[in-house]
């Protein structure tokens, strides 16, 4: 066995065969230019719907605050922002980003996976969709 595996080697190295012309199969590149494009387009959409919907229920919140009225939390129809409304405005606004944060983290990631890679756009456009809703249908007072 060990004189066929010398043999082998002497017969590669006298023809002429070095390490690095030996053809080697190229790794699959899902993370091409235009890919990367959309990733960053999608990613800055993540972020300006995530601050408009905020913006607007910040608005809202103070509107109830001025007009005396009971603020309600059950009328915030997110299930993710319900919880969070009631802080005060920095804290909210840093949570709210640390989320659009967390979509497109999730998003980069699974554009990276074997598995995931080609619906890797589905968090973020699920989060713009979500909060371009949010942002339209808060009905808010002047």
């Amino acid at each position: 066995m060990k004189i066929r595996l010398a043999v082998l080697c002497l017969t590669l190295l006298s023809a002429g065969l070095r390490a690095d012309t030996i053809p080697v199969k190229p790794e699959a590149n899902h993370h091409d230019q235009k890919t990367k494009k959309l990733f960053v387009v999608m990613s800055g959409a993540v972020y300006s719907a995530a601050l408009m919907d905020m913006r607007r229920t910040m608005q809202w919140r103070d509107w109830y605050q001025q007009s005396r009225q009971p603020f309600y939390v059950s009328y915030e129809a997110d299930p993710f922002a319900r919880p969070l409304i009631k802080l005060p405005k920095p804290a909210y606004y840093a949570t709210g980003l640390a989320l659009a944060t967390g979509v497109n983290f999730l998003a980069w990631k699974m554009e990276h996976s074997r598995r995931f890679h080609k619906v890797w756009f589905i968090p973020q456009l699920l989060s713009t969709g979500g909060n371009a809703y949010g942002y339209e249908s808060t009905w808010y007072k002047h």
